[in-house]
Formats: structure tokens, C-alpha cells, sequence
């Protein structure tokens, strides 16, 4: 997770999350790794990516060295995965773009890049 300033905290689906808000309405990031419950799915958070612009960011405030994964996070994350777990969603980063263009070809003319149409 990138943001060591923020806590944890255990608010019934799982595994720990980021708080971010504790406030209604809720705001808090799923720790990448990890498996949560949340309304009876099955959820496996993959966030994290390896920031490619660090020369125009700034350390620990638009990117963190633990953004991406670490060799740890990568092993437990084989071995969840090894066990042949059903997940009925699974959260990621977006992915590259040209992914993107040919997963969403809505995404050159302004649509979010994580929507997919359904037919």
C-alpha cells in the first residue's frame, strides 16, 4: 500500500482496509492481496502500479516507493490463487492502454477506461 499515513481498520468484510473517511459515506482502500466479503461476493483486491512518470512526481506525496508490488505480496498472491479460489470480482489497477483501446473502444472518445459495455 502507498499511503504508510493511513490506518487500518476492520469494518466487517474479511480483511483490513485503508480508512480514508470514517465518516458516512464511508470512503477506504481494499489492501491489494487481500479477499473481502461484501454484500455476499466474493472480492480479490489488485491494486498497486508501477508509476512510469517518477521523474515528474514527487516522493510520498504523487507516488511511494511501496506503490507496486512487492516480492512478498506477488508469492502470497500465487499461492491464494494456486488454491484455486472462485472470486466472483476481481478490483484492479487499469490496465495498458492498448488493453484498454481493444478491451474499450469507447475509451479514445472520453469514456472511462474501466467501462465495459455489456451486449
Amino acid at each position: 500500500m502507498g499511503r504508510p499515513d493511513l490506518l487500518e481498520a476492520d469494518i466487517g468484510i474479511g480483511e483490513k482496509v485503508i480508512m480514508i473517511k470514517e465518516e458516512k459515506p464511508l470512503v477506504a482502500y481494499l489492501k491489494r492481496g487481500n479477499v473481502y466479503n461484501i454484500n455476499n461476493h466474493k472480492i480479490l483486491a489488485l491494486g498497486g502500479a508501477l508509476s512510469i512518470d517518477k521523474a515528474y512526481q514527487q516522493l510520498n506525496n504523487t507516488w511511494w516507493k511501496n506503490e507496486y508490488w512487492s516480492e512478498a505480496e506477488k508469492k502470497a498472491l500465487f499461492k491464494l490463487l494456486d488454491k484455486g479460489n472462485h472470486f466472483d470480482y476481481v478490483l484492479a489497477h487499469t490496465g495498458p492502454i492498448r488493453v484498454n483501446e481493444i478491451l474499450n473502444p469507447f475509451s479514445r472518445i472520453g469514456f472511462p477506461r474501466a467501462f465495459i459495455p455489456h451486449e
